[in-house]
């Protein structure tokens, strides 16, 4: 999901090459995953198709894109075995005033603040607790 999220935040597309063994099945790693894949977009899928490219695109762990002119994503890229962080900041830019900012595939709002030219939003400890999706986590921010 991350190289899929690293690719998309930059403006690209990403192709799987899942071919057929020579019987033409397919090994059984390629079903597996594709159901992660489609379990994980069926949460953050928004987050992905119809968005565009938006600087400064990535941070450490943190990128964004957008969607329209009022919507954006902010993507966490976890490490494997890594919990959710309790804030995640943003370099390089700055919210619009009344923003609000929920996790994908929760209604729960998250608090957030802007920096000298950055922002930080904060996770709560129930989104902590019991995230939506796995592997990277999908903050909309949006009016």
């Amino acid at each position: 999901m991350q190289l899929l999220v690293d690719i998309v935040v930059k403006g690209g597309n990403l192709l799987l090459n899942i071919g057929p063994a020579p019987d033409g099945t397919w090994p059984e790693g390629a079903y597996t995953l594709l159901a992660e894949m489609g379990r994980w977009m069926k949460i953050n899928g928004e987050a992905i198709y119809g968005t565009r490219a938006m600087a400064p695109y990535k941070d450490g762990k943190v990128c964004i894109n957008s969607k329209g002119d009022d919507t954006w994503y902010l993507f966490y890229m976890a490490e494997e075995g890594e919990a959710m962080p309790a804030s995640m900041t943003m370099n390089g830019l700055t919210m619009p005033a009344g923003a609000k900012v929920t996790m994908l595939g929760s209604d729960i709002r998250c608090a957030w603040k802007n920096g000298e030219n950055s922002f930080t939003v904060f996770t709560t400890p129930r989104l902590r607790k019991d995230p939506p999706s796995d592997y990277v986590w999908v903050m909309k921010i949006g009016k």
